[in-house]
């Protein structure tokens, strides 16, 4: 149900003793994504929730059941994002401007009970700030932002920061560590092999493997089966000498010479597979 207006709200302590059934006033407004000259933009209206159970016995609020509500609500623009305010108890009303504004999810698991307030009529209360767009609007100043060197959203697009360029998208860390060097559908993304060759993800490959390829994302994978050797230098710089000290070479194949080798093998550490037997290191007693 929807709250009426009112000219003051004080917050006079924390909710230390949330039980769950108990009811939540989330107060809320709606703010543009670029903030407008002029007062600050009053907390008047609210809905309520009712507080869930949570482990422990106490009652919880999920961003799951805050974000249902606000899907009710009829705003003025599009969702872009919604956060909760830290409204201190005692703190002057002129103050809440300033206070700390904390990003929600709609997860059923991500509880924000440590946001909830008591104000001085003994109701449970929170403070949500949501941040919309509409067409008229001014767009985020993204090329600002941390987003537009990490992952290359530079570009205002109603309301949110997205990727357009190539240029925009090979300048970031992204790119760099990942291979996602191209734009595409608002966000970088690796379009080539080459993309993907360019990353510190798919450097001083191992022989046997591989710098894959798959859905817009570059995956370094191991696959033996693909691993054609040509002498035993190339098994020996193989992924399969240091997993499974498969390090020698023989009839085009890379297998287990020695025990030294089995014995410095991940395998070995980890399953025991610490001797050479025919052309595999295994695990020939239970001290290995």
């Amino acid at each position: 149900m929807q709250g009426g207006a009112r000219s003051t709200l004080d917050v006079v302590a924390e909710q230390t003793n949330l039980s769950a059934g108990s009811d939540i006033f989330v107060y809320w407004r709606e703010v543009p994504v670029v903030p407008e000259p002029g007062p600050d933009v009053p907390f008047v209206e609210s809905f309520e929730v009712t507080a869930s159970a949570s482990a422990d016995g106490s009652g919880g609020v999920t961003g799951e059941q805050i974000f249902t509500r606000i899907k009710q609500l009829e705003l003025r623009g599009k969702l872009i994002q919604a956060s909760l305010r830290d409204i201190r108890p005692k703190v002057p009303i002129t103050a809440w401007a300033t206070a700390t504004a904390t990003g929600m999810s709609d997860s059923p698991t991500d509880d924000y009970r440590n946001m909830v307030r008591v104000d001085d009529k003994g109701r449970s209360v929170m403070f949500v700030d949501l941040q919309t767009w509409a067409p008229g609007q001014a767009e985020p100043d993204c090329r600002r932002g941390a987003k537009c060197a990490a992952e290359g959203r530079c570009t205002g697009r109603e309301g949110v920061c997205v990727a357009t360029s190539d240029a925009d998208c090979a300048a970031t860390t992204a790119c760099r560590s990942e291979g996602a060097c191209s734009a595409g559908d608002g966000a970088c993304v690796a379009a080539s092999q080459a993309d993907c060759a360019k990353s510190e993800l798919c450097k001083d490959l191992k022989g046997g493997e591989f710098c894959d390829l798959d859905k817009q994302r570059c995956q370094r994978v191991t696959d033996l089966s693909r691993f054609v050797p040509a002498s035993e230098a190339d098994c020996r710089r193989s992924k399969g000498c240091e997993t499974s000290g498969l390090c020698g070479f023989r009839g085009g194949r890379c297998i287990a010479t020695i025990d030294a080798d089995c014995r410095k093998s991940t395998f070995c550490q980890t399953f025991g597979q610490c001797r050479k037997k025919a052309d595999k290191c295994v695990a020939l007693s239970k001290q290995d």
